[in-house]
């Protein structure tokens, strides 16, 4: 009876183990038709963030989300503008590249990159996980202000 008791034991181990056996991973889920792409799933997780910075920012005068945050109809490009020249919207755009930059686990040495980015380094650009990241600080009427970057995946 004890032998029962433990192949039993190992038989459960080793299904569990094995996720059943039935050939599928359980660590892959499957493939769907639907599945988001990496910067989609981004763009839906950092679109509410931003919106909020928006209206932190700009009061009555709201961009579209459009204007500032939008993705492609494939949801393979990103692009983040600064639509206006104030200083502090360009910041709510800045905070939007990096959310993406999280979501998409991009290596800490370009998020570093993006931070610390300044006039005079002009466009910028990495790539890390089939996405490729450009981005730029503008001038604005002889000042600081503006910021621009896009994400595309291929």
């Amino acid at each position: 009876m004890r032998h029962s008791f433990v192949a039993a034991a190992v038989l459960a181990l080793l299904l569990t183990a094995c996720g059943g056996c039935d050939g599928d991973s359980p660590d892959e889920p499957e493939p769907t038709e639907d599945a988001a792409s990496l910067l989609q799933s981004a763009y839906n997780t950092c679109s509410p963030a931003v919106e909020a910075g928006i209206r932190q920012v700009m009061y009555d005068d709201d961009p579209p989300l459009a204007e500032v945050f939008s993705i492609d109809e494939a949801g393979e490009s990103i692009v983040i503008s600064h639509p206006n020249n104030a200083t502090h919207f360009a910041s709510v755009a800045a905070d939007a590249a990096l959310c993406v930059l999280e979501e998409t686990d991009a290596p800490s040495s370009i998020l570093a990159d993006l931070r610390t980015s300044t006039l005079r380094m002009g466009r910028q650009s990495a790539d890390y996980d089939n996405v490729v990241v450009t981005w730029s600080l503008r001038a604005s009427g002889g000042a600081p202000g503006g910021f621009q970057a896009t994400f595309d995946e291929s």
